[in-house]
This record gives structure tokens, sequence and C-alpha cells, in this order.
């Protein structure tokens, strides 16, 4: 299984979905700027920022330049199992 579907709701495919296409561009993004793509409240999106982290499936990153902002990225570990399922789903989708 690639994550724990008793514990993983909506707002978190969502932001994973969300760092996985970033991490293509290789830049990560404000904690702010995921709520917007994902119209996830800002306490919402909060508490699942702090679960995937406890996961080891996102890492906070601070901004060298503005110590307000903070950034989100996947891990190492979090791209692994997001583009094993992506690799997955598009291997079973049909040509």
């Amino acid at each position: 299984m690639f994550f724990d579907a008793r514990s993983f709701g909506e707002p978190a495919w969502d932001i994973l979905l969300v760092l996985y296409e970033a991490s293509f561009i290789g830049r990560p993004l404000s904690i702010a700027a995921i709520g917007q793509r994902t119209n996830i409240k800002p306490t919402s999106m909060l508490r699942w920022v702090e679960t995937l982290v406890e996961w080891d499936l996102t890492v906070r990153i601070s901004d060298p330049h503005d110590r307000r902002m903070t950034r989100l990225a996947l891990t190492g570990h979090g791209h692994s199992k997001m583009k094993a399922f992506v690799d997955l789903f598009t291997e079973m989708r049909p040509i």
C-alpha cells in the first residue's frame, strides 16, 4: 500500500499533488500558495501540513529572505511514494 488510507483525507491528497507538480520545477511552495491552489481553509491546511511532516512526506523550509514565510516541499520519501503511485496509475490507464 502506498499510503495509510484510514488516516488520509482529500486535503492531504490535494497538498501532495500540488507539491508533486511543484517538485518538477524544483521550487518549494509557500503554505499560503498551496492553500490558495487547493482551496483548503488555513486552519485545516496547517493541521494537514503538521500531519504530512510527521509522516515524513513533506518538509517545512524557512524562507531565507522572509522569516515570516514558510515553504513546503516533498521529502525524498514523499516524492518516491508519489512517483510510485502516479506511475502505477498511469500504467493502469487504458491507451
